[in-house]
């Protein structure tokens, strides 16, 4: 006698249960694939774009670290006055930064000082190009009179190197634009974060692929500064030992960095904001000449004057040891914003001696 067996299958309440199981599952994994997600995309772009940043990164720690004078601006020269002096245009600047640095300055012969004074732009507005200029100079001379004032014997000399048809040479162009080709590149001060934002929260539309999301940089905060009475911290300081400079690298199809001003809660708030994939990166360095500040303070000498202006015949270090009024090496002058960054440098190897 066969004995037939009656095949039994799931109830619609098991079935139910196993689908709301799979659900929850399915949910989870969801929750675990969006920030791996985010990680490969950092990942890709870092991988396709880590021979620029490193030409770029090589290209400023090459030219910056031996510096023995160095002064930053954040914006354009718009007339901002920076001790007493305005500053119209780069070559306000570089001028400034003789008189600041080489004043009265001799050499061997006690001829006024000469040499290179270079500047690098970055140009935030137009994806990260990289320009460089380089200005000979002549120091200028004064003296102080009987009031102590500073009397302007001779302004310093600056001038771009000509051509052969006597044209100057003014921003060449330090990268190569191949490194621009499908990425672009902002460059600001300082040891930057990254943050993801809510794009509606800044008027943006919402990009709900699992692998897009928005994001902003912020100042790294220096754990040494937080305190009771400063709970919030501050941002690492620039130093001479400690020179930091953060590239953000990001798509270059005008789809993926959005400058603002955003309103948040009724407050407003720069940009830029960035648009997935992009990449954070820090270019950073060490003054090692700044550092021997001794060294410029020594070699600084000038043709002694009285207080008519009159030499004297003498040679005398400008800054005694004894003295507090030696310029600080390292400058940084904020012109409102950082579309444009300039850095304006001299080479000890540039000074004629």
């Amino acid at each position: 006698m066969k004995v037939s067996k009656k095949l039994k299958g799931f109830t619609l309440l098991e079935l139910i249960i196993v689908i709301a199981l799979f659900t929850i599952i399915m949910a989870a994994v969801m929750t675990l694939i969006d920030p791996v997600s985010k990680v490969m995309s950092k990942a890709s772009i870092q991988e396709k774009n880590s021979s620029s940043v490193n030409v770029i990164k090589d290209y400023l720690e090459g030219s910056m670290k031996y510096s023995a004078f160095l002064t930053a601006y954040t914006g354009e020269f718009n007339g901002t006055v920076f001790n007493s002096k305005t500053i119209v245009d780069e070559e306000d600047a570089v001028e400034d930064f003789v008189d600041t640095y080489f004043d009265s300055r001799i050499d061997s012969n006690k001829d006024l000082a000469k040499g290179k004074v270079r500047v690098i732009e970055i140009d935030n507005t137009d994806g990260g190009k990289i320009y460089e200029s380089v200005y000979n100079f002549t120091a200028g001379d004064s003296y102080k009179d009987s009031s102590g004032d500073i009397v302007q014997i001779n302004k310093p000399k600056v001038k771009l190197p000509e051509d052969s048809n006597g044209n100057p040479i003014h921003r060449t162009q330090a990268v190569n634009n191949d490194y621009y080709n499908d990425y672009s590149f902002y460059f600001d001060f300082g040891l930057k974060d990254t943050e993801t934002i809510d794009a509606a929260t800044y008027g943006l539309t919402p990009d709900n692929s699992a692998k897009t999301y928005y994001g902003r940089i912020f100042d790294r905060i220096d754990p040494s500064t937080v305190t009771s009475l400063n709970p919030d911290g501050s941002p690492y300081a620039l130093s001479q030992s400690m020179f930091a400079i953060s590239i953000v690298t990001y798509k270059n199809d005008g789809a993926h960095r959005f400058d603002g001003p955003f309103t948040i809660g009724g407050t407003a708030i720069d940009g830029p904001v960035f648009k997935s994939p992009f990449y954070l990166s820090t270019s950073s360095m060490a003054f090692v000449n700044m550092i021997k500040a001794s060294e410029y303070v020594n070699n600084y000498f000038i043709v002694e004057r009285d207080d008519t202006g009159a030499a004297t015949g003498e040679t005398v270090r400008k800054y005694p040891p004894t003295s507090s009024g030696t310029p600080n090496p390292l400058q940084q002058r904020d012109n409102g914003n950082t579309e444009k960054i300039y850095f304006v440098y001299a080479l000890p190897s540039e000074i004629e001696s």
